[in-house]
């Protein structure tokens, strides 16, 4: 669990949501990913972008699906993809979810890496599980030869700090999203389900 302040960008014109959201991608970034990597975003996320490069990393939007093909030409792999699920304007049947994780597979063949799945939810929304729909990408994961690593639950903070917490208790996980509700304004989180690939290190 990450509760992480939002305190990124100019507090007079930005958003608390969108700080957020910026914090996560850096977060992200810094984690699971080395200076010089490539980071490939199937939707060209703008927070994502500069997190990228303001730490070093070459950073990719596969917007089209006829750019797949042209990945090879990076000179390092990718070591984080992001995909944001629900797709926009993307039925989630079984064909284009396997068609979308062979793509993944392909841009992940060559080396170790996460593949971050990131699910943005509203404070409206009082459930604590994935989405039936997500359980069908999971299924096709596992077919594409992805592990499911974890599941990191974001929340903005309640003060200007940034706390981690790992292998919550259930317990924990409702505490923290009761509170997260009960703010004056809550604002989103945003679950990332991380898998990788067969024998990733990190």
């Amino acid at each position: 669990m990450w509760r992480l302040a939002t305190r990124d960008g100019d507090t007079a014109t930005t958003r608390s949501d969108t700080r957020f959201v910026s914090r996560l991608a850096r977060r992200l970034v810094l984690t699971y990913t080395r200076r010089g990597d490539a980071i490939i975003d199937f939707d060209g996320d703008t927070a994502l972008r500069d997190a990228a490069t303001a730490t070093t990393r070459t950073y990719v939007a596969l917007t089209r699906r006829d750019k797949i093909a042209t990945i090879n030409r990076l000179i390092r792999p990718a070591s984080l993809t992001i995909l944001r699920w629900p797709r926009d304007g993307l039925a989630a049947t079984s064909a284009e979810t396997a068609d979308l994780l062979l793509a993944c597979q392909f841009i992940t063949a060559t080396a170790p890496s996460t593949l971050a799945i990131i699910s943005t939810i509203q404070a409206d929304d009082t459930s604590t599980s994935h989405s039936p729909e997500v359980g069908a990408l999971l299924d096709a994961a596992a077919k594409a030869r992805f592990r499911h690593q974890q599941r990191i639950l974001a929340l903005p903070s309640d003060d200007d700090s940034d706390t981690y917490t790992y292998f919550p208790s259930d317990a924990d996980t409702d505490a923290a999203l009761n509170t997260w509700r009960d703010t004056t304004r809550p604002g989103v989180r945003i679950d990332v389900l991380r898998l990788t690939t067969s024998g990733a290190p990190r």
